[in-house]
């Protein structure tokens, strides 16, 4: 549509120069008073180069202006193609690294399930297409994987990875990770940003909890019992010892 209005536009400067370049003249011609024919002829046509020696200069700049204009264009559209193909090219990035990471993730060997954790952790900082996916997919490990679980140990190694990731995730999507009746006492969530978990049922027992935020969790029939806020290595905490409890559920 654009084009055309230029073309349509540049024909009607086309016709109005023509004019210009014919009627000028004549009309300068009126206040001329040489008599002779040959004479008046001359004058007349100088008037007329004169006129169209403007209107060639003006045409020339219509064209450097228009010549410009096209440049622009097709350097954005070069631009616009560019982005395109780094946005498609980074979509198919992640799209192989969530294929990638869930195959390691449903591995039998701990090493690559491990792999695979951080792989998706990567994704779900970055993505806000999957940022949620991969958290539901996480929470979903850590239930299942301790759900018949019975001791006071620790979680094994994958669990405790995906509890890591799940508890230092960005913050670019709106979801919050449900552990309910999550079996995980003496768990490390130092730091872990559980804001708005659901943990109905979980048994925290024991659980490694200095400086985690816990805003807004559900905590329903969780076991709160002895959560500790020392790191598990022993090292003493900073805490004061109201910080010593759990916050209440909602």
């Amino acid at each position: 549509m654009l084009l055309w209005l230029i073309i349509a536009g540049s024909v009607g400067l086309l016709g109005v120069g023509v004019c210009l370049w014919w009627w000028v003249p004549k009309h300068q011609m009126r206040s001329v008073t040489a008599a002779d024919p040959k004479a008046r002829a001359d004058i007349e046509d100088n008037f007329r180069k004169t006129v169209g020696q403007a209107l060639g200069g003006a045409f020339v700049l219509l064209g450097a202006g228009l010549a410009y204009y096209g440049t622009l264009q097709t350097l954005q559209g070069n631009e616009d193609q560019a982005r395109r193909s780094q946005r498609e090219a980074h979509d198919l990035l992640i799209s192989n690294q969530v294929s990638k990471g869930f195959e390691q993730f449903g591995s039998d060997n701990v090493r690559v399930r491990l792999g695979g954790i951080y792989a998706l952790e990567g994704v779900m900082n970055t993505s806000e297409q999957y940022h949620q996916p991969v958290l539901e997919a996480l929470s979903a490990f850590v239930r299942d994987g301790t759900r018949d679980a019975t001791g006071d140990g620790p979680p094994v190694a994958d669990v405790q990875a995906a509890l890591t990731v799940i508890g230092r995730r960005a913050a670019i999507g709106t979801g919050w990770p449900d552990l309910t009746n999550a079996h995980i006492p003496k768990a490390n969530l130092i730091e872990a940003d559980l804001s708005g978990a659901g943990l109905d049922g979980a048994d925290l027992n024991g659980a490694y909890l200095a400086k985690a935020n816990m805003a807004g969790a559900f905590l329903d029939h969780a076991n709160r019992r002895r959560p500790a806020l020392s790191r598990p290595e022993g090292r003493r905490a900073e805490a004061r010892q109201s910080e010593q409890c759990l916050p209440g559920g909602r």
